[in-house]
């Protein structure tokens, strides 16, 4: 094909630019808006910057604007407490990570020797169960004696598994067996 203009899929193609043509060229798109969403190399003036953050100070559903005080106040307002769409009663989130349950859950692996106290099988997944449960007893939450390490199946099968009420762990008569904790 020879070099030079010639029609291409797209229309014309342009082969090799002289360094004389690139700078016409950069000069002639210099200070032009080049971006037709963005205006990317278009500059506010020092006036119209300043109308603008105004704007957006005073609008409140401006993404990524800094709310005034008294913005922040009135929706501190509108959604505390039960007025808050996500509110669930005052009930706390569960407190199952952190540095205290991980210490919890370590030290009764190593009392149990990191072994399923009711099929002793070792190299699985291990849980530890909280006999009395997590959410009725928070006294007994970070007690050793209230853990048992289980692996995931014979944790399944426990009464208080996951709001189950049954399993190993429930005498004849449906009461839970006496572990001998105290609150």
């Amino acid at each position: 094909m020879p070099k030079g203009v010639y029609k291409h899929k797209r229309g014309y193609k342009i082969g090799k630019m002289s360094d004389a043509y690139k700078i016409k060229i950069s000069i002639g798109r210099k200070g032009k808006c080049l971006g037709n969403k963005n205006s990317l190399g278009f500059k506010h003036s020092l006036e119209t910057r300043k109308k603008l953050s105004l704007l957006r100070i005073n609008n409140k559903n401006a993404k990524g604007s800094k709310r005034i005080e008294e913005q922040k106040q009135k929706l501190r307002e509108l959604f505390s407490g039960d007025k808050n769409p996500r509110w669930k009663g005052g009930i706390s989130k569960d407190r199952r990570t952190g540095h205290r349950y991980s210490k919890y859950r370590s030290d009764v692996f190593t009392r149990d020797n990191w072994t399923c106290q009711t099929c002793g099988i070792r190299g699985c997944y291990l849980e530890v169960h909280h006999i009395k449960e997590w959410c009725n007893y928070s006294k007994l939450r970070y007690k050793i004696n209230n853990g048992i390490t289980l692996c995931r199946e014979c944790h399944k099968l426990t009464d208080n598994y996951k709001g189950k009420l049954n399993g190993i762990f429930q005498s004849n008569n449906g009461n839970s067996e006496d572990t001998g904790i105290k609150e």
